[in-house]
């Protein structure tokens, strides 16, 4: 009979965990939602990277290896189900390998996060988003200038004078990549102390969604009296309606 192990997260059947056994957190956004993190921690990094997946997706599935045989282009077989994700040679072990502590959550209605209305990939707004990534990185740099000395969070003070403002790099994949793309525009003019504070010294991003298909022009006849009607009407009848992707 196999061991049970906990690993800040929920009951696994296995003792040996594969997913480089990250350090695992929650924090509660400002509408209340409690929401998944991840730290790939390394002493004295050199900077850190952040990790924003896309829609339909989570952290590790997006930035661990999946643990399969790939048979086919149309098959792959599953090794391991309860160790569906592996460190080992992921583009996170190979950040580590370079000194970089490596961090990514959940985003809202995905994973294992918390979503609005209790419903998958549903949001209030867009920069919502945006809102809780920032606060994750706010949650990473306040533990990060800390004085404790746990693991993972000693400052490189050659990188970071004083132990503060860490280099910071964003990788965004698809919707992520549209979420930093936010981010960088909130810090061009904004007065959030904890926007300005973030060193941003690259931003990564892997196929990102830039630009929307536009159904009609805003001042169309279409948009003004089709898509523009039906589209509210539609939100006040079926407001939680959702279309299999």
């Amino acid at each position: 009979m196999r061991k049970e192990k906990k690993n800040n997260d929920a009951v696994r059947t296995n003792t040996l965990n594969l997913d480089g056994n990250p350090k695992i957190g929650t924090f509660f956004n400002k509408d209340g939602l409690s929401l998944r993190t991840y730290e790939w921690g390394v002493e004295n990094p050199r900077g850190i990277i952040i990790l924003i997946h896309g829609i339909k997706s989570h952290v590790r599935l997006s930035f661990l290896k999946p643990n399969v045989e790939i048979v086919s282009n149309d098959k792959a077989i599953l090794i391991d189900g309860e160790n569906y994700y592996l460190y080992k040679g992921s583009w996170v072990e190979e950040f580590n390998r370079n000194g970089y502590s490596v961090h990514g959550m959940d985003l809202q209605g995905h994973g294992l996060s918390e979503g609005w209305e209790n419903l998958k990939a549903h949001i209030k707004e867009f920069d919502d988003y945006v809102y809780d990534v920032v606060q994750h990185i706010a949650i990473i740099l306040k533990h990060f200038n800390s004085k404790g000395k746990e693991r993972g969070t000693l400052p490189n003070k050659e990188h970071s004078p004083n132990g503060k403002n860490l280099p910071i790099y964003f990788i965004g994949y698809s919707m992520g990549g549209h979420i930093a793309l936010r981010i960088l525009q909130m810090m061009e003019d904004s007065k959030d102390e904890i926007v300005r504070s973030i060193n941003l010294k690259g931003c990564i991003l892997l196929a990102p969604v830039i630009l929307y298909k536009e159904l009609a022009k805003p001042d169309s006849f279409a948009f003004k009296f089709v898509c523009l009607p039906v589209s509210k009407m539609l939100c006040k009848i079926i407001p939680r309606f959702q279309l299999k992707s």
